[in-house]
């Protein structure tokens, strides 16, 4: 006899379901629908047999309450959204159908972040005051790192953008600090002298790492190493690691790091000569991208000398090889080491090598050397798109490039700047500046732009067109300065002449009329003057003066 329930959410989906119980096992599919316009991805329906189940709990939960299923496998089933009531029916349907018995776990809500870890089955439990505060399984732990001598981080694995099914925000790593206190070794008594090797002291938080990374087997992976290369280099994220190839993913151990990458995680490869022409670089853009802390790396670029030679068998069964690598990766390689290691990327992961394009800059090269901000880089124009290969790479597709625009190109520099504008990403369209772009190579850019259909804006060529529309309106504006104006033939008499106009008129009529001319004088220049004279000289040499003016 089988039960159902409604409304449940599958390991926190966005969407609800239903859930069966039966003899056969536990099944889950989902029943509600995404709203309209959302690009997320519903979880698939989910099958448990009977024979994997190992314990079930019962706790409060985000839906109401939660009933957490711990599998033989190591993984934990998460079935949030029933109500209070149905504890008693789903306790009786898990004795009877699958012979197990609901627990009813409390969890502690004192909100303290110092407590005890435990190591359990399949998650790590961390415990305050004796309650579980929170679990991790161990199958969501990507990896773990100690951070200088008394943190360690613990990243969560997470799926790439399109293959998310939950909501909303997700934790992505988890610090735990561990006093910094050294675990001295068990004491070996009356070995003095003798050749038994005493272990070394050992760090709390270092111990604790790898008790972590035993249990929850991370970097192991299921089958038998194909291949390995040790000290390679990567440029980004920094440092040499070694690359491990395995059936379903590839694994990177540095001293510090230690990754486990799945092959479905590789969305590109490029392939493509250095410009100091001495080395080859392998790049591969991954989604979702590795994390350091709270830096994210979407791209992996790694570095070769391009003379370096390699001979390698891989280490494979004949009856593996012919059936899962057969056509996909040889038995042996005999090439340059930048070759061997990515024609085992595409074998395996199934993606194609984007190598250079016809493009070739001054120098032959593939590239143009350019400056991002302060960093050196490195423009390819490849036949999709550019991937600009610096300490921080990206990858701009043709198509979601609206615009470049040139400039600089006008001054006595020899170099300009190049500047992408990129299709509306949210409410702002954004831009790539590179800079200290050789003027030798804009002609060879221009016409590689053209050829690929990109709108370019060259700022020498605006300034060139608004230079000669600015002239033109000068020699128009010329030609009209010398045309005549009879406006402006004569000239409007002057506030003298018109004085001596007045004084003139009245000059025939007796000394009265010189007399308040001889007054008027006197307002202008000062009357102590005229006092100080005592005659009509000044009077009649002012007369004089405006009488010649007049003239």
């Amino acid at each position: 006899m089988s039960t159902q329930y409604d409304g449940i959410y599958f390991n926190q989906s966005r969407v609800s379901g239903e859930v069966r119980m039966s003899t056969d096992g536990l099944g889950w599919r989902a029943t509600q629908k995404l709203t309209a316009g959302s690009n997320a991805r519903v979880s698939q329906p989910f099958l448990l047999p009977a024979s994997d189940l190992l314990s079930a709990s019962w706790s409060r939960g985000a839906h109401n309450y939660l009933v957490q299923i711990h599998t033989r496998n190591g993984d934990v089933v998460s079935l949030d959204g029933f109500e209070q009531d149905d504890f008693q029916s789903l306790q009786r349907s898990l004795s009877s159908n699958l012979d197990l018995q609901l627990e009813h776990k409390e969890y502690s809500l004192r909100g303290w972040n110092w407590g005890k870890t435990e190591l359990e089955n399949n998650e790590l439990v961390f415990n305050v005051a004796s309650k579980p505060d929170f679990e991790i399984p161990y199958a969501a732990i990507a990896s773990t790192n100690v951070v200088g001598k008394a943190e360690v981080a613990v990243e969560i694995a997470l799926p790439s953008q399109a293959e998310r099914t939950t909501n909303g925000d997700e934790v992505v790593e988890v610090r735990f600090f561990v006093p910094s206190a050294v675990v001295e070794p068990a004491n070996v008594e009356g070995n003095e002298g003798s050749d038994v090797e005493v272990e070394e002291p050992v760090n709390a938080a270092q111990q604790f790492h790898d008790q972590l990374q035993e249990k929850a087997n991370i970097g192991s992976v299921s089958g038998s190493e194909i291949a390995q290369f040790s000290e390679v280099l990567f440029t980004t994220p920094r440092g040499r690691y070694d690359i491990m190839f395995f059936q379903e993913a590839f694994r990177l151990h540095g001293k510090t790091y230690d990754y486990m990458v799945p092959y479905t995680s590789i969305k590109r490869i490029f392939a493509l000569p250095r410009l100091d022409e001495l080395h080859d670089v392998l790049v591969l853009q991954l989604e979702p991208p590795l994390r350091q802390g709270q830096t994210r790396y979407p791209f992996l670029v790694m570095q070769f000398p391009k003379e370096d030679q390699m001979e390698i068998e891989l280490n494979v069964e004949d009856d593996l090889y012919k059936e899962f690598y057969e056509g996909k990766i040889e038995r042996s390689y005999n090439a340059t080491s930048e070759s061997v290691v990515s024609s085992l990327f595409k074998g395996l992961s199934g993606r194609e090598i984007t190598s250079a394009s016809s493009f070739k800059s001054t120098r032959n090269l593939p590239a143009v050397p350019c400056l991002i901000k302060a960093a050196e880089a490195a423009l390819y124009p490849l036949d999709k798109g550019f991937l600009i290969v610096t300490k921080t790479p990206q990858y701009i597709k043709y198509s979601e490039v609206t615009g470049i625009r040139m400039s600089r190109l006008a001054t006595g520099n020899r170099s300009f700047d190049l500047t992408l504008s990129l299709r509306q990403s949210g409410s702002q369209a954004s831009e790539i500046a590179l800079n200290s772009v050789s003027k030798e190579e804009q002609p060879i850019l221009e016409h590689f732009f053209e050829s690929k259909n990109l709108k370019t804006n060259n700022d020498a060529a605006e300034q060139r067109k608004g230079r000669n529309q600015f002239e033109e309106d000068v020699a128009m504006g010329d030609d009209d300065d010398e045309s005549d104006d009879e406006d402006f033939d004569e000239e409007p008499p002057s506030d003298s002449e018109e004085d001596s106009d007045e004084s003139g008129s009245g000059s025939g009529s007796g000394s009265g009329s010189d007399a308040e001319s001889e007054e008027e004088s006197d307002g202008e220049y000062g009357s102590d003057n005229h006092v100080d004279t005592g005659d009509s000289k000044i009077a009649t040499a002012k007369k004089d003066r405006k009488r010649v003016k007049k003239e």
